[in-house]
């Protein structure tokens, strides 16, 4: 072996191993955000979703920031696969009964906060693997602060920090309903996100 090739070889790996756990801390994330329905809090929820190619291991995972909740030890989240997380999963079932039982989790303690707070999941060991911020003042779209709308992300790779890449999901024909797309693709789907209009 030529002197340089090993340490060559080492560098690459660990430049993989870096971006493989970069992959993986992305691959589940949030999507859905409602946390002022006209209807109370009990519909509140927050949507997780799993983007990568393999299931992912969800036991001992939890919100520690905004919202309290722990998964349960044996819970996977399947590649693909959408969960609502809800403040009463009765509530939720009974406003969304096209919404699968085995897509609902919950309850949750605490609440989200209707002026807008910053929630973080975090895995087992306490990392924070994914962070999102909302608020209900602009640019953060306020169809989302008590019009029945929910917060939708709309690009799964950009930065669910920012309001741009948020837009608010499409309200009931029916007054004082609330929409969104629990446990479920988001309504809308565009990357990169654009800047909100002023």
């Amino acid at each position: 072996m030529k002197p340089g090739i090993g340490s060559t070889r080492c560098l690459l790996a660990a430049v993989a191993l870096l971006c493989l756990r970069a992959t993986l801390s992305a691959d589940v994330l949030i999507t859905e955000i409602h946390y002022n329905p006209p209807e109370g809090k009990d519909l509140q929820f927050v949507e997780v979703h799993n983007s990568g190619a393999a299931a992912v291991d969800l036991s001992g995972w939890g919100f520690t920031d905004g919202i309290d909740f722990t998964f349960p030890q044996g819970l996977s989240i399947a590649a693909g696969e959408y969960l609502a997380l809800a403040k009463s999963p009765g509530a939720l079932t009974a406003a969304y009964p096209g919404l699968s039982q085995t897509a609902i989790l919950g309850p949750f303690e605490g609440g989200l906060a209707n002026e807008g707070e910053r929630i973080t999941l975090s895995d087992a060991t306490g990392a924070a693997r994914q962070t999102a911020d909302y608020d209900d003042d602009p640019p953060w779209d306020l169809l989302a602060d008590g019009f029945g709308a929910s917060l939708e992300r709309i690009c799964l790779t950009a930065s669910p920090l920012v309001a741009a890449n948020w837009r608010a999901s499409v309200i009931p024909a029916e007054a004082g309903r609330s929409g969104g797309t629990p446990g479920a693709p988001n309504g809308t789907s565009v990357c990169p996100p654009a800047p909100p209009a002023r």
